[in-house]
């Protein structure tokens, strides 16, 4: 049997607790199909009439692009359009590549993801198309996603603790 002693956590945490804002955390990627049809059908909208598989060829070819697969195993114009009629479900890979699209975002770009466990704090600086697992593999490690202001006020207490 172990005779260590259990450290308390500090009264100040709990009191900071209250001046976190939910809505400044990172939250995961909303994925609505009915939403990403629609824009879809407004991408497909935006090319000549009559050129409705020329249009679909190159959607598909930039979706492709997004999500790295230009290894042969690429999404035929057929996939965009079955998806678009709702003939077939799509993947959550399509999902994400089209709303990357949609919304012209950079799947390169890299943000900050800032974490706190107690008196442990950490922070991950990746690509924002990874945001839901890192989240995820944090979330599993007992570490919950904060703000930037929530992650400098832990640090600081915990150097100050440690003095």
């Amino acid at each position: 049997m172990s005779t260590k002693t259990l450290r308390k956590p500090l009264d100040g945490s709990r009191s900071c607790q209250k001046h976190v804002r939910k809505c400044d955390v990172a939250t995961p990627v909303s994925l609505d199909t009915e939403t990403l049809k629609k824009n879809l059908g407004h991408l497909a909208a935006s090319f000549p009439k009559g050129k409705k598989v020329q249009a679909y060829e190159q959607i598909a070819a930039q979706l492709s692009a997004l999500a790295g697969r230009n290894n042969g195993s690429s999404w035929t114009w057929r996939y965009v359009s079955s998806f678009y009629a709702g003939t077939v479900e799509p993947s959550r890979r399509f999902l994400l590549a089209l709303n990357f699209l949609v919304q012209r975002s950079n799947p390169n770009n890299k943000q900050w993801f800032y974490f706190i466990r107690r008196r442990s704090v950490a922070a991950v600086y990746d690509k924002c198309i990874f945001a839901e697992m890192i989240i995820s593999q944090m979330r599993g490690l007992k570490f919950r996603p904060v703000t930037f202001s929530r992650y400098m006020e832990v640090k600081c207490a915990a150097t100050r603790h440690k003095r």
